[in-house]
C-alpha cells in the first residue's frame, strides 16, 4: 500500500500553518519606544479540545488502522488531558509588558480563527483581526495559537521505532491592528512550531501513564516559556 509522504501530524500542522509567513520575523526594536502611545491586546486562539497521540513517519491507511488499535489505551488517556494551563501565557506576558510601561488588555474568551475572514497579501496575518481590534481598542494584537498537544511517536509503517515524547506545537504573532500587517511571528516551519519533551522513566504505565503525562505537561509549559522568550528576544 502506498505510504503517505507526510504523517497525519505533519500534514495537519502544515496545512494549519500554510497561510503564515515563511520565516520567523524579529520584532522591530522601535516597538519598545511605543509605551506611551500604543495599547496592546493579548489574544489566545481557540485551544484543542483534548490531547492526542500524533504519529510521525510514513504510514499507509492499513498501517494507521493497525497502530491505532495498538495505541487505544494511551490515546484514550491523552484525550482526557486539558491544555488550559497554556492560558497562563496571557498573564505572564501582560505582567512583563506592563513592567515595560505598556497599556495591556487580555482579550477573552478565545478567538476562533477559523471563523474570521481570510486575508491575502504579502506580510499580512492569515485572518482579519478587525473584530478583535474593535473589541479591545488595541493598536497591537499579540496572538498565540496552540495547534496540538499531547505526545508524538515515530513509526515505520505500523511499527513504532521510538518511545513517545511529550508534544506541544505552538505559533505566536503580533499584528498591527489597523493594517493587519505582521510585526512579529515565530515562523511556520515544523522545527519552529514543535516542542518535545522526553519521558523520564517508563512510559507504558496504564491506565494513567503518569510519566508520559508529565512529559506532555512539561512540553506545554515549555511552549509558554519559548513563546515569551522569543517575543522578548532583542
Amino acid at each position: 500500500m502506498r505510504r503517505y509522504a507526510l504523517t497525519l501530524m505533519l500534514a495537519a500542522l502544515g496545512l494549519a500553518l500554510a497561510a503564515c509567513a515563511t520565516k520567523p520575523q524579529q520584532l522591530d526594536q522601535s516597538f519598545w519606544q511605543e509605551q506611551s502611545s500604543k495599547k496592546v491586546a493579548i489574544v489566545i486562539a481557540k485551544l484543542p479540545d483534548k490531547g492526542a497521540l500524533y504519529k510521525e513517519g510514513g504510514q499507509g491507511l492499513l498501517d494507521m488502522a493497525i497502530s491505532s488499535v495498538a495505541t487505544q489505551g494511551v490515546s484514550r488517556h491523552l484525550a482526557t488531558l486539558s491544555a488550559d494551563t497554556f492560558l497562563e501565557i496571557r498573564g505572564e506576558l501582560a505582567e512583563r509588558l506592563r513592567a515595560d510601561g505598556f497599556e495591556v488588555v487580555q482579550h477573552e474568551p478565545f478567538v476562533d480563527l477559523d471563523q474570521l475572514p481570510k486575508t491575502s497579501g504579502d506580510g499580512l496575518f492569515e485572518r482579519d483581526l478587525a473584530s478583535v481590534a474593535n473589541a479591545t481598542g488595541a493598536d497591537r494584537i499579540i496572538l498565540f495559537r496552540l495547534y496540538q498537544f499531547g505526545a508524538s511517536r515515530a513509526y515505520y509503517g505500523f511499527i513504532p521505532i521510538s518511545a513517545p515524547q511529550g508534544l506541544a506545537a505552538v505559533y505566536g504573532a503580533m499584528v498591527d491592528a489597523r493594517t493587519n500587517k505582521l510585526m512579529w511571528h515565530t515562523g511556520d516551519s515544523l522545527k519552529d512550531a514543535f516542542i518535545k519533551e522526553p519521558v523520564v522513566g517508563e512510559w507504558k504505565e496504564p491506565p494513567d501513564y503518569p510519566n508520559l503525562t508529565a512529559a506532555a505537561t512539561r512540553a506545554l509549559e515549555k511552549s509558554r516559556r519559548v513563546m515569551i522568550a522569543k517575543f522578548f528576544s532583542k
